[in-house]
């Protein structure tokens, strides 16, 4: 038996054979020809879409020599599968001989998108969000063609990100292990930092770590989208409003209570933490400053909180933070708009960048929390604006030297374990000094993961309830929830080691924030996939 006679033979089926099914073909043909004999027809064919040639060209795969063809001109071909891509071909699917399996696999229809376009520029941009979401579902082929949801809680999802709760707790582990064994190493690397007045400000291995994180979540962003987006204002409206007028409050309001009343006698009424005097601020050793009092370690002055504050800091940190790293992942496998995610992981990026510090300082003031104003705007331009203005320009020149097919194939994939790892490192770091306060109270993450588990469910449902309340589609409304409830983890760590130090209760709470993400945030994606039916039909 040949290699050809091996292959899946699977037939894309819509209504006209132009657009949807078309793309199907070649991007099956493209990425699967190995495993996989691609076809595709039409209910009523209704000639080649030239857009659809456009866009799929710039992602280098040629798609000009496929013809609109009906069921009769593949007659006498027996298939192994069929996949329906739009709702028409749903309802009206031919029958076919025997008990050939048929599975749907609904995708927007860029024509009747573009019918409303008001450029050639935004036309073609729901060609290409469409054909790079028919992209993922195809990468998901043939494992996906069971009859389930194409995505589903585990695809898309390497084994750094799949695992990402296991790599934390082994840092945990490490890091700990570190802390007692070899503490003068974590020490080391602390002390490789920018210093001010004799005063450490920046870490320069937690700002290369930072930036190794950030970095490859900015250069996917395509930034003009940002611009069209203004065009639907109800998701856009909705993000802000949650994830900057909603989120910061609640998020304070939940980690006082829990730390501040609720468990602040299992933390330790009376147990301090020592963090960094705020960056330019010359106070005497005695005098106070909100709820600290400066002492001196090791002849450097250092500011001396109750340690519940010090773990409301953190909390604070991760409030003011809307993810815009894994939100692509959550949204990717609840099936929902991974254009409409990006975009929206543009806005809130552009946000911060003015909203992050000011809230940040505000929260910390009413906490009674230091407030270190300098630092809180170097950070923003160390570990947002940096990674942002880095990823911009070097998407631009990718995109013109080598064209959009390297850069998704080949450079993007790349990235993710850089990622990872850079986070991880950090992870080591920061549970080297704190290996101390975890084996004297190993309850510690358990107070802390209480209030930030409660807040990203609250968070969830009110961005999804208000959702269905606007009128958003199940593909808009998954990622706006999530978006929210999610936390932008990479930047509230390196944010907490700036402001208060590497070996902080601030710093902690903001890894616990990673500890929690992925089983919670799973947990979320699966009420997605059950509740689509609540948003109706798209």
């Amino acid at each position: 038996m040949s290699d050809h006679e091996k292959r899946l033979r699977l037939l894309f089926l819509c209504t006209g054979n132009a657009c949807r099914s078309q793309i199907a073909e070649g991007w099956t043909r493209h990425l699967k020809g190995n495993v996989i004999e691609a076809f595709s027809a039409g209910t009523r064919p209704a000639g080649l879409d030239p857009r659809a040639v456009k866009v799929m060209a710039e992602a280098g795969v040629d798609i000009s020599d496929h013809a609109s063809k009906g069921m009769e001109a593949l007659e006498g071909i027996d298939f192994d599968q069929v996949v329906t891509v739009c709702s028409d071909a749903r309802d009206a699917c031919p029958r076919f001989p025997g008990t050939t399996p048929t599975v749907h696999a609904g995708f927007d229809d860029p024509p009747r998108l573009a019918e409303n376009a008001a450029s050639e520029e935004e036309a073609l941009g729901h060609y290409r969000r469409v054909r790079d979401e028919i992209r993922n579902y195809v990468e998901s082929l043939p494992e996906a063609l069971t009859g389930r949801p194409p995505r589903s809680p585990g695809k898309g999802l390497g084994v750094f990100e799949r695992f990402l709760t296991v790599w934390v707790i082994l840092c945990i582990l490490g890091g700990i292990a570190l802390g007692t064994l070899a503490p003068g190493i974590a020490s080391a690397l602390d002390g490789l930092s920018l210093s001010v007045g004799g005063a450490p400000v920046v870490s320069l291995p937690i700002a290369v770590c930072l930036f190794l994180m950030m970095y490859p979540i900015m250069v996917k962003i395509d930034f003009a989208e940002v611009l069209k987006a203004g065009r639907n204002m109800k998701p856009v409206t909705l993000t802000l409003v949650i994830n900057w007028a909603v989120k910061p409050f609640t998020m304070y309001g939940i980690a006082l209570l829990f730390l501040g009343v609720v468990f602040r006698a299992f933390i330790g009424a009376e147990a301090v933490d020592l963090v960094k005097m705020p960056f330019g601020l010359d106070l005497a050793v005695g005098e106070k400053y909100g709820a600290g009092t400066v002492v001196t370690v090791e002849g450097i002055k250092m500011l001396q909180v109750p340690l519940w504050r010090s773990y409301l800091a953190g909390c604070i940190l991760l409030g003011i933070a809307p993810c815009t790293a894994m939100v692509l992942v959550w949204g990717f496998l609840a099936r929902g708009n991974d254009g409409h995610t990006l975009v929206m992981v543009a806005i809130n990026s552009l946000t911060m960048l003015v909203l992050y510090g000011l809230l940040g300082g505000f929260l910390l003031g009413v906490g009674k929390l230091p407030v270190p104003w300098e630092a809180l705007l170097l950070s923003i331009g160390i570990y947002v604006a940096l990674p942002l203005v880095a990823g911009y320009f070097s998407r631009r020149w990718i995109l013109a030297a080598r064209g959009e097919a390297w850069f998704r194939e080949r450079f993007l994939p790349v990235l993710t374990p850089v990622t990872i790892t850079a986070l991880l490192f950090t992870l080591v770091l920061l549970f080297s000094f704190k290996g101390d306060v975890i084996l004297q109270n190993p309850l510690t993450i358990l107070w802390i993961a209480v209030p930030l588990f409660l807040q990203t469910v609250l968070i969830f449902c009110l961005g999804y309830w208000l959702a269905r309340k606007i009128g958003l589609t199940y593909r808009d409304a998954a990622p706006s929830a999530m978006i929210g409830a999610s936390n932008h983890f990479e930047v509230a760590i390196a944010t907490a080691v700036m402001l208060f130090g590497l070996s902080s209760g601030a710093a902690l709470a903001t890894v616990v924030g990673v500890l929690i993400e992925v089983p919670v945030m799973l947990m979320l994606v699966k009420f997605c996939l059950g509740t689509r039916h609540w948003f109706g039909p798209e």
